[in-house]
This record gives C-alpha cells, sequence and structure tokens, in this order.
C-alpha cells in the first residue's frame, strides 16, 4: 500500500525527545495503522483478532513502562494520566470481545484509535516529558551552581 493510503504515520512532531517512549509511540501508529488496513480490507475475523489483540497486549506493555517512568520521576499527574490508560485499554477490550463474539471492526474505532493517541501524546504525554525536562534543568542548574561556590568559595 502506498503511504496516501495511510491511515495514521508517526511524524517527528509527536516526539517527546525520549528515545525509548518515542520508539513505543511508533510501534503504537504502526498497530493503529493495521487495523485500519483490517477494518479497509474487510480482514477475517482472526486476521482481525489477531491485531486487535496485538494492540491490547502492546498498549499493556507501553503503558505499564509509561507509568513506572512516571512513578518514578513523581509525576504530579500520574493519577490523571493512569485513569486515561485505563479508559483507552478497557476500549481495547471491548473491541476485541466484540471481534470474539463476530463483530466487524468499524471505521469509528479506527478514527478514536488515531484521534486518541495522537492527542494523548500532544498533551498527557507531553506535559509529562515537559516536567521531567524542567526537573533535570533544575537539578542541572542545582549542580552547577553547588559546584562553582565550592569552586570559587
Amino acid at each position: 500500500m502506498s503511504s496516501a493510503q495511510t491511515h495514521v504515520a508517526w511524524s517527528d512532531k509527536f516526539a517527546l525527545d525520549l528515545p525509548e517512549i518515542d520508539d513505543q509511540h511508533k510501534y503504537l501508529f504502526g498497530l493503529i495503522d493495521t487495523i485500519w488496513r483490517a477494518v479497509a480490507s474487510r480482514a477475517d475475523r482472526d486476521t482481525t483478532l489477531g491485531v486487535v489483540a496485538e494492540l491490547e497486549r502492546y498498549t499493556v506493555t507501553h503503558f505499564a513502562a509509561e507509568e513506572a517512568f512516571m512513578r518514578e520521576q513523581q509525576y504530579s499527574r500520574y493519577h490523571e494520566h493512569r485513569a486515561e490508560h485505563e479508559k483507552f485499554v478497557a476500549r481495547i477490550a471491548l473491541e476485541k470481545a466484540s471481534v470474539k463474539a463476530g463483530q466487524p471492526l468499524s471505521l469509528e474505532l479506527t478514527h478514536f484509535l488515531r484521534d486518541w493517541l495522537v492527542q494523548h501524546i500532544r498533551f498527557a504525554d507531553r506535559a509529562y516529558a515537559d516536567e521531567f525536562r524542567d526537573r533535570e534543568k533544575a537539578a542541572m542548574k542545582g549542580s552547577l551552581a553547588k559546584f562553582f561556590k565550592r569552586f570559587l568559595g
């Protein structure tokens, strides 16, 4: 398929400058595009179930990594962010159950997945990345000040 037939694709405008998280987000974009392709091609139940199950599995893994990072960094909005993750995982679980019951995935789902991921990265994930960087800058500034105070007396 050509890129013109891509539903959603990674762009550097989504980069948080946290390489491990950015790589995971790139993979999620690919999974969502794979789901779109399954919907567009009217893939069979087993194929559809496989890709939805992979999205669920990978999302749970990715969210666990993000949440561990946020806890370690003592992110101020951790509980709110985690609640967003839980709602998303619940939606994917519902879709998986629906596919298991013989229902096809809807085009609306692909739009939801795309829009949720884009908005989540642009706002919720950007907030924890910015807070992390602000803390690192403050720590570095404090370390430099201590060094020069000791050095200069």
